[in-house]
């Protein structure tokens, strides 16, 4: 047990840290760094608090009961990251804007690592000043500097807040050292009656972000962890999760120790869980509440997504003569090889459609990109999805698109038909054909000599009602001339030929 009780009330104890560094210091890595504060009232005596130092963690306990004049209250100091030792001094100051720290609090008792007692520690504290030199790290895997006990002056008010105005740390010794500011914006605790259980989610520097929080991650990375914090729960409260997962991805749910939660409900030691996604799925998400006794929490979700190298800034189909007709923009793209169109008649299994297609590889540019698809199924609706292939084989799939057929595809035609529409023509005429089974399609254009002009058409089709337009071209791309052609339409064992007049 390690207890500081002697109160050295120097009022330049920070002026004094900033002076004796100045003129050493450059930016190292800590700079930016979260301070963050944990409160309980009343304060645990000193025996506990040493027995239970190494177990402390940052349980986000920002909202505490107003204590009654001379009652205790324990502030627990954290950093949200530890990036690196350090050998030298800390110094933070508690706020006293209007006396709000003096006319409230009386400085205690400090207490750090019982391990590190014969550090080397100085402590100096006036009006919420604390000033200390480490020889090695302080922090345990908690990241904990330490626990400052404060005693009420009166009966603090409903509302008052206690924050950090200024932290400092300072590595690598006092010549040629390191001084960082950190981040005290979250170092905040606020003195107000119990409110109702809640869940909240943190970012990886422990910054309360929105619900539900949508993480894109990159396949070939680390997965990123998002933490879920149960909060306003009583001291001591064994917390329950329920938790549901949805989705392609893996997705893994630890306890405050690490240790792996499988199942829909399990009983956590701690305040928080941690979650993260693996696998190459195309997206997942995780829903959690937490309970103890008859106080439940609200549902938080997180929303787990690939990382797209190509942002797409809109895909789109509607039904037109030729077909479906897709069109895709992107507003950049990175190492696109090409693209595949899928399509499905459920929403759910994806075949791919029509040839590949090119990309632009890296660009910046706003680019546009368009698909027919004129072989349809027999079904009143068809889903697309658009896979995006990297030059490294990496697959992405955008959201899926609607698009509605029409009764032409769900009333199946009885007999094989054929017919031209406008005949004679100029510039282009629409071939169309009724198809009463599956078939191979092969559609021929001839001049009136016999010799072959144009294949427009040579695939395998369902039973349906298709059309497709000629405009007039041979298979070289060249406009023909005026004259009589002949379009001959075969289909398995059936075979039908139609003249057409070209007049220019």
């Amino acid at each position: 047990m390690f207890k500081l009780r002697k109160i050295v009330w120097f009022i330049s104890a920070f002026a004094l840290f900033s002076f004796v560094v100045v003129g050493h210091a450059e930016a190292g890595p800590y700079e930016g760094v979260n301070l963050l504060l944990d409160g309980y009232a009343p304060a645990e005596d000193d025996s506990m608090m040493a027995m239970m130092f190494g177990d402390r963690t940052n349980n986000h306990v920002t909202s505490v009961v107003p204590p009654a004049e001379g009652d205790t209250v324990d502030i627990e100091i954290y950093v949200s990251d530890a990036p690196a030792p350090w050998g030298s001094l800390t110094a933070f100051l508690f706020d006293d804007t209007d006396n709000i720290f003096s006319d409230n609090f009386t400085a205690d008792t400090l207490m750090i690592d019982p391990a590190k007692a014969a550090a080397g520690i100085v402590s100096m504290r006036a009006a919420g000043a604390i000033f200390l030199t480490f020889q090695d790290t302080p922090f345990k895997d908690n990241r904990l500097l330490g626990v400052f006990t404060l005693i009420a002056k009166r009966d603090i008010p409903e509302g008052t807040t206690l924050s950090v105005s200024e932290a400092v740390i300072q590595t690598g010794g006092l010549v040629a050292s390191q001084e960082d500011s950190l981040n005290v914006s979250m170092a905040m605790i606020t003195f107000e009656q119990p409110k109702a259980p809640e869940l909240a989610i943190l970012d990886m520097g422990g910054m309360m972000i929105a619900d539900p929080v949508a993480v894109k991650r990159d396949a070939d990375a680390a997965p990123d962890t998002v933490t879920i914090v149960a909060k306003n729960f009583a001291v001591g409260d064994t917390i329950s999760w329920s938790v549901s997962r949805e989705g392609s991805f893996d997705i893994t749910v630890l306890d405050q120790e690490g240790m792996m939660m499988d199942g829909m409900m399990f009983a956590t030691t701690g305040t928080m869980i941690k979650v993260y996604a693996k696998g190459m799925g195309d997206a997942g998400s995780l829903s959690a509440y937490a309970y103890s006794g008859m106080d439940t929490t609200n549902t938080v979700t997180v929303e787990f997504s690939l990382e797209n190298p190509v942002e797409l800034a809109s895909f789109g189909g509607e039904m037109a003569e030729a077909g479906v007709v897709l069109n895709w923009t992107t507003a950049s793209q990175t190492n696109n090889a090409g693209w595949r169109m899928l399509r499905s008649v459920d929403g759910k299994t994806y075949e791919p459609v029509g040839e590949f297609i090119p990309g632009a590889g890296t660009s910046d540019a706003l680019l546009s990109y368009s698909f027919v698809d004129n072989s349809l199924p027999s079904a009143e609706k068809v889903y697309y999805v658009l896979e995006q292939v990297d030059l490294d084989g990496t697959i992405h799939r955008s959201n899926a698109v609607e698009v509605t057929l029409g009764e032409r595809f769900v009333d199946v035609p009885i007999e094989f038909a054929t017919n031209v529409y406008p005949n004679p023509f100029n510039p282009s005429t629409t071939i169309s054909y009724d198809l009463p089974t599956d078939a191979l399609i092969s559609i021929v254009i001839y001049d009136a000599t016999g010799q072959m002009v144009r294949q427009l058409v040579n695939e395998q089709r369902l039973a349906g009602r298709y059309q497709v337009q000629w405009d007039a071209k041979d298979n070289l791309g060249r406009s023909v001339g005026s004259g009589v052609y002949i379009a001959k339409v075969e289909a398995g064992s059936f075979s039908a030929s139609q003249k057409m007049l070209l007049l220019k």
